[in-house]
């Protein structure tokens, strides 16, 4: 008799932990920490200027940040990622940031979706962000197995790029990010599209 309490509680215990942690995500999820931004600095995330620093991006996110080993491609900086997920454009993911000597150079924010989330999230970006940034300067069909979207800045040098890849087992891949493409540009990396 014992043993079936005592796997009874454990069980109700497993069960409230797994329904306290699902609510966790839907809470997260639900509450974005910020969106994308275009103002007179350019394209950016939650109004967090190019050039803030790990504990601006932190205080933010309201959750802490983990730092790489420094990298030099394609250019200087340092990777630092959220160690715990969080939501943006009402999906659930991770972020990371790159910071150069100067800075916040790049803010990405990955999540994984199914097939019918990626198209309505598609669909809702291009509703929200057309009328504040105009028509994108790529825009690729949503019947690819990739779909881009960008918007850049030449005045600014910065740039907001959505990318929606398929990934295995019918699972989407999204990556939003604000940078400052100007660095990508002068290290060789990328091009203006207008060029």
């Amino acid at each position: 008799m014992k043993k079936v309490v005592a796997v009874s509680v454990s069980v109700a215990l497993l069960l409230i932990a797994t329904v306290t942690y699902l609510n966790y995500k839907a809470e997260r999820a639900r509450y974005p920490k910020g969106n994308f931004v275009f103002e007179e600095n350019g394209y950016m995330f939650n109004t967090l200027p190019f050039g803030s620093t790990p504990d601006d991006l932190a205080a933010v996110l309201e959750t802490p940040l983990d730092a790489s080993l420094p990298l030099a491609y394609p250019f200087a900086h340092t990777r630092y990622k959220t160690t715990e997920p969080i939501g943006v454009l009402n999906a659930l993911g991770t972020t990371e940031a790159l910071f150069t000597e100067d800075g916040l150079c790049a803010f990405t924010f990955t999540a994984e979706l199914n097939m019918r989330d990626a198209d309505r999230l598609r669909r809702q970006l291009l509703d929200l962000y057309r009328p504040d940034f105009g028509e994108p300067a790529v825009e690729n069909s949503p019947d690819t197995t990739q779909i881009s979207l960008l918007w850049e800045d030449r005045k600014t040098g910065t740039a907001l790029r959505f990318k929606i890849s398929r990934a295995p087992w019918n699972f989407y891949a999204l990556e939003v990010c604000a940078y400052e493409k100007w660095r990508y540009v002068e290290a060789g990396a990328e091009k203006w599209i207008s060029e």
